[in-house]
């Protein structure tokens, strides 16, 4: 199970690269628009293996975490970089947090691509 996840994880951060990370706030829509989907369509994928019983709260907290930065994120493919600038800033901080919470979680179950630092 944790061979397919992490290929899994593997195609989807390699989306992820191809759209490269924010580098600046006004990017942050693109960014967003186009991460999401990926990111829903992978944590899809994931939790439908089913995880077995040893080590499920971690790997449940690695998919919780993972929607939670969705519903972070998504919002901000409609945010105005010129007046929601502090808004964004703050979420995408949340985000990050988030992100920490699931790389963990992903290392405690044994994961080795999900939860990689700046990817699913």
């Amino acid at each position: 199970m944790i061979t397919e996840a992490d290929k899994i994880c593997a195609d989807g951060n390699k989306e992820l690269e191809a759209i490269g990370n924010p580098t600046s706030i006004g990017e942050v829509p693109y960014f967003a628009k186009r991460s999401v989907p990926i990111v829903e369509s992978t944590v899809d994928k994931i939790e439908a293996l089913e995880a077995p019983e040893e080590g499920k709260a971690d790997f449940d907290t690695f998919v919780e975490t993972n929607r939670d930065a969705i519903a972070l994120v998504k919002p901000l493919g409609d945010a105005d970089p010129a007046s929601d600038g502090p808004a964004i800033e703050e979420a995408i901080t949340e985000a990050d947090a988030v992100g920490t919470k699931g790389e963990e979680a992903a290392k405690a179950y044994g994961f080795k691509e999900c939860g990689k630092e700046g990817g699913i």
